[in-house]
């Protein structure tokens, strides 16, 4: 049987266009699903404004402005990073890959060579 190896570099753009692709697409996901809470908690915040009052209205929007929103700032960060981890692990096993395939093809060379 004879011995046929799968074109890596093809397969290696292919993946790296894919994590490019896929990188950008979660990046902007992440950032839209940030912006349309935040907006989401504004636009509450906003209309509870105008029916509730004082002094503990005002502390309950600080809370929110001070607590909340910069929480979910941190869960976009947060997000991102988990994204960038996964890339990693993938590159990680990608090089694993092509370390075990150039060790099948000297294995297959010298086995060649032999017989």
């Amino acid at each position: 049987m004879a011995y046929v190896r799968v074109p890596s570099l093809v397969l290696d753009l292919k993946k790296a266009l894919f994590f490019n692709v896929f990188t950008q697409w979660a990046t902007l996901i992440v950032h839209e699903l940030r912006n349309k809470v935040i907006d989401s908690v504004q636009a509450d915040l906003e209309m509870l404004d105008s029916i509730w009052q004082g002094q503990d209205a005002d502390e309950f929007r600080n809370q929110v402005e001070s607590s909340l929103l910069p929480q979910l700032s941190q869960l976009e960060e947060n997000l991102l990073e988990q994204h960038q981890n996964i890339q990693q692990a993938f590159d990680a096993i990608a090089k694993a890959d092509n370390r075990v395939q150039s060790l099948v093809d000297d294995l297959h060379a010298i086995a060649q060579r032999i017989y």
